[in-house]
């Protein structure tokens, strides 16, 4: 038996009370050695009263781990509130770490000395996993930080002491977005190696043909993009198609494409127009907040006009159509429904504005898709000669390439060539939303990288057979 992890779809918090609310559902009852009556409302000390996918732990026996889950319960205290995913995570990291107490009869709350402090202990086991190639350190990092954190919550809300700190505060120099700034950090963190830094991962990434941008991508040549075109049009999944054209055509994450909903397209734009901007993200320029952007960031998304009439004629299809009735969680409005639903009537992914979540045992995050490219369009891919890898967020770095390479097509050299190129620079950053100008930056020294690795390889090979010569003599 273990440590395991439950999710609650539609958790309420409540706090007795004598007096009885208007409305309630609760039956009274009394709490022990008590001669009150008490009935439940809802709590007003949190940010919210309802949370969608909230996580419980549960210890081995399967009673309610106290501790773990009165911090989850903390986090809803927050004006800033985790998303149910985020909360997920921290919830996994705490269930990690109780797991490899119990296999190793380790007390997470007895600390006397630096050597038996259950976070350094833990730290250690984490950095054997990552020398067996079983962790990645940013994976270890997560978990560490998310630990340290409880252990927080542990000393300054729970008020637990412990005979010795079960880690140290350090202050550290970081630089973000290029400004040297003084962060807190713990040695536990601090004592996990390995990896490399993403400066350095940028900086020998471009070389390799990938890009770093939120994940390490791989930008499709002009023959790539062809095939993966023809496949998707052979395998005739018209809400793939346009879920990948997308991606191709705006550089839009996963899940913002697959939050894009009806009334994003649910109107005439001008004849004169080349495109049309969609907007995302919590508190975007629309107001809404119905799309999701990484990180809640406010991003604008440009639709070629082409591509956008395409999408509205889609939706009035007798196909759209037939998935929109299918639906079984409809919204109150029909300019919220999603643009692009299963053939069952379901989305690929919800919407962290989506109040229909609770009904849904699993939250749909784009499982669909990845399927899809897996299954699907990987085989046909291969069967028409298409040799590298592939993910769905190549079509991301994709999109930040082919603005270069058109870009650069039209710069006139005899024009002051350094103002054009700091133009284009702009322009990709704003297309791609970066906050960070090296992430840009990879995209235009891509293409020149890849030619000195061209030329050096030739190069080499070259001098090779002229070395390996000698033993035919």
């Amino acid at each position: 038996m273990s440590i395991i992890k439950v999710i609650i779809p539609e958790f309420q918090v409540y706090t007795p009370t004598t007096v009885e609310p208007e409305g309630t559902k609760f039956y009274p009852f009394k709490l022990e050695d008590s001669e009150e009556s008490y009935q439940a409302e809802l709590a007003d000390d949190f940010e919210i009263d309802t949370f969608n996918h909230f996580p419980l732990l549960l210890l081995p026996d399967r009673t309610l781990w106290e501790h773990a889950n009165n911090y989850l319960l903390h986090k809803l205290e927050s004006f800033n509130l985790p998303h149910s995913s985020t909360l997920s995570s921290i919830a996994d990291s705490i269930k990690y770490f109780g797991n490899y107490c119990v296999d190793f009869k380790i007390n997470y709350l007895v600390c006397t000395r630096k050597s038996n402090s259950p976070l350094r202990k833990y730290r250690r086991y984490l950095s054997d996993r990552i020398l067996k190639r079983e962790l990645s350190v940013s994976t270890v990092k997560s978990h560490m930080s998310n630990l340290v954190n409880f252990y927080r919550h542990l000393v300054n809300v729970e008020h637990i002491s412990f005979g010795y700190p079960p880690w140290h505060d350090r202050e550290a120099k970081v630089i973000i977005n290029g400004q040297l700034k003084e962060v807190k950090t713990s040695d536990v963190l601090q004592a996990i190696k390995g990896g490399k830094s993403t400066a350095r991962k940028r900086e020998e990434c471009t070389y390799e043909g990938h890009i770093i941008d939120g994940a390490e991508l791989r930008p499709l040549d002009e023959d790539e993009q062809g095939i993966l075109i023809t496949a998707l049009k052979q395998l005739n999944n018209i809400e793939m198609t346009f879920i990948f054209l997308i991606g191709l055509c705006t550089g839009a994450r996963l899940q913002t494409i697959l939050t894009l909903r009806y009334e994003n397209f649910n109107h005439e734009p001008d004849a004169a127009v080349n495109e049309v901007v969609i907007y995302a993200g919590l508190t975007n320029k629309n107001g809404s907040g119905l799309v999701d952007s990484k990180a809640d960031k406010d991003i604008a998304i440009y639709f070629p006009i082409e591509l956008y009439q395409k999408i509205k004629i889609y939706l009035h299809s007798e196909r759209a159509i037939k998935r929109r009735k299918k639906s079984v969680y409809k919204p109150t409005n029909v300019d919220f429904h999603y643009l692009f639903l299963s053939q069952q009537g379901h989305p690929f992914y919800i919407s962290k504005a989506d109040y229909n979540s609770k009904f849904y045992k699993k939250i749909p995050t784009g499982q669909t898709v990845t399927t899809f490219v897996c299954e699907r369009l990987k085989p046909k891919l291969i069967e028409l000669g298409f040799l590298g890898s592939f993910k769905f967020h190549d079509t991301r770095a994709t999109f930040g390439m082919n603005i270069v390479n058109y870009g650069l097509e039209n710069i006139d050299s005899e024009n002051n060539i350094g103002r054009s190129i700091d133009l284009l620079f702009r322009f990709v950053k704003v297309r791609m939303n970066h906050n960070d100008l090296a992430t840009t930056q990879q995209y235009l020294d891509f293409n020149q990288n890849q030619k000195i690795v061209k030329e050096a390889k030739v190069g080499w090979e070259k001098h090779l057979k002229s070395m390996l010569e000698i033993t035919d003599a």
